[in-house]
């Protein structure tokens, strides 16, 4: 049974979006982990930030998350290798380092507000030796989860904003903030500096898919010309 050049070609084409999107399936997340993270009735709650990759093969050597409204009171826990460190917009560690695909938990204890089922935003920067990945995009209901999500905690209630902070808090800011700093660049929800090599590579390997293709169609082409 002979083969004709349209289902070889279309095999090749469909291999060639299969493996487009196994590209865009690949990408993994920094979560605040929902398993793990407690929530208190008064506010007072503890975060896990997980993550098991770095970036495009490189181990993670720090994590920074902006502080966003409805929270105060950030308190990162020190890892044994890391510094923790909170400035009146983020909070961070930095000074270790995490070999890509080996999980790694990072937890901060904090004051939350806000009302009940609603979710805090954590947009955060995962950094690696010559690259950075920028999960700060804000999830919007009814569309698409986005590329680079912002790891979120859902506020099982109803939580009024504390009275007082203490004199070591860290004071929620009084306009929002909507970018976090990967790096020299300013980062948007609309988009992030981060690392395009695991992109060129796959779309590499879609064009010589594409092209072996049309190189096949050509040739047997070519032989049927021949016998006529």
């Amino acid at each position: 049974m002979t083969t004709s050049p349209i289902r070889i070609g279309a095999a090749l084409l469909t291999s060639a979006t299969a493996l487009a999107l196994g590209i865009a399936a690949a990408d993994a997340h920094v979560d605040a982990d929902p398993t793990q993270s407690t929530v208190a009735p008064d506010g007072t709650a503890t975060v896990q930030f997980a993550f098991d990759h770095g970036c495009e093969g490189q181990p993670t050597t720090s994590l920074r998350v902006q502080i966003p409204q409805g929270v105060t009171d950030v308190v990162p826990q020190p890892v044994d290798g890391w510094q923790a460190d909170v400035t009146a917009t983020e909070f961070s560690w930095t000074g270790g380092s995490t070999p890509d695909e080996q999980q790694t938990i990072f937890v901060a204890s904090m004051r939350v507000s806000g009302q009940e089922g609603s979710t805090i935003w954590f947009p955060a920067v995962q950094g690696c030796p010559t690259a950075e990945e920028a999960w700060i995009e804000i999830p919007v209901e009814g569309q698409p989860e986005p590329a680079n999500p912002a790891p979120g905690l859902l506020l099982p209630y109803t939580i009024e904003p504390a009275g007082e902070t203490s004199p070591t808090a860290t004071a929620t800011p009084s306009t929002p903030r909507t970018t976090l700093v990967p790096g020299e660049a300013a980062v948007t929800r609309e988009g992030s500096p981060r690392s395009n090599t695991g992109l060129v590579v796959g779309l590499v390997a879609v064009g010589a898919i594409v092209v072996g293709a049309a190189v096949l169609f050509l040739r047997y082409r070519g032989r049927g010309n021949a016998g006529t």
